[in-house]
């Protein structure tokens, strides 16, 4: 993605890294066309699947380069927030098999979390009838009903 060529990765090296997988896919993309420039081509079987194969085995390659950067930008990412961010950036590439595979403890690391933050937030919830005492029950609701959309919003928007 455009986010991730400019730095959505954390370090210098690893978008230097990033942005030579997105080269070297776009040139095996563009060697597939130039082999197999039209239908006609479907027809001679040979040329097509030799074609394919290379450009299908190319690609799950870079595949794997990507999950192996995407792991390392999970292990410097330490907060909940910075790995939602890096999901969002990577949206696209974490679609991929190979991706969600190699990052499947991240993932269980970040629902954990989010489990975690809703529990401290029923918590907040069930401490905050002691708060506000000289405030009318309801605007002591509503206060605290918006605080919580906000603290929780802050996660949630990360995801979408």
């Amino acid at each position: 993605s455009a986010t991730a060529r400019v730095g959505g990765t954390l370090t210098s090296t690893m978008d230097a890294m990033l942005a030579d997988i997105q080269l070297k896919s776009s040139k095996s993309l563009e060697i597939f066309h130039n082999q197999c420039p039209n239908f006609s081509h479907l027809m001679d079987n040979d040329r097509f699947d030799l074609a394919f194969f290379r450009l299908r085995t190319e690609l799950k390659h870079f595949e794997h380069e990507l999950a192996w950067i995407l792991r390392q930008c999970f292990s410097r990412a330490t907060t909940l927030s910075s790995k939602l961010t890096l999901l969002n950036v990577f949206y696209g590439a974490y679609q991929r098999e190979v991706v969600q595979r190699a990052l499947i403890h991240e993932q269980q690391w970040i629902i954990d979390n989010l489990k975690q933050e809703f529990q401290l937030v029923a918590q907040l919830v069930n401490s905050s009838n002691m708060n506000y005492l000289h405030w009318p029950p309801l605007s002591r609701q509503l206060l605290y009903l918006y605080g919580l959309k906000q603290r929780i919003d802050l996660f949630m928007n990360q995801i979408y």
